[in-house]
């Protein structure tokens, strides 16, 4: 898989960032998975090319700040179940996370896919 953004994108906008491209690599290709797990798989479904050149800027730099988030902060987090539904009956918990807390993604990074407008869910 290609990630929507690469290591000399990264270092373009956090110069001063150490991390052997080998690692940053990874960090970018897990940020890129993790944009297409919050796009539904739209960007792949659309194409990349076939976005607008805001759109395409906008995943970069969402997967740049991810790669970064990852890289200070791992990808382990608590998977504890959050929300269920039983038949008609839907239940949420909350604990005051936001959103991006309980998606372990960089809140920046976030407001950039949401601006894009292929985060949300449309029925």
């Amino acid at each position: 898989m290609n990630t929507y953004a690469s290591v000399r994108d990264f270092h373009a906008v956090f110069p001063h960032k150490e991390a052997d491209d080998s690692e940053l690599n990874e960090n970018l290709l897990l940020a890129s998975l993790r944009v297409d797990e919050l796009t539904f798989g739209r960007i792949k479904g659309a194409g990349l090319q076939n976005l607008t050149p805001s759109q395409r800027e906008r995943i970069k730099q969402a997967v740049i700040r991810q790669a970064k988030y990852t890289l200070e902060n791992g990808t382990e987090g608590e998977n504890s179940i959050s929300a269920y539904t039983v038949g008609s009956l839907s239940v949420t918990a909350s604990n005051g996370e936001t959103r991006a807390q309980r998606l372990k993604f960089d809140p920046l990074a976030l407001k950039l896919l949401d601006s894009t407008g292929l985060t949300g869910r449309v029925i």
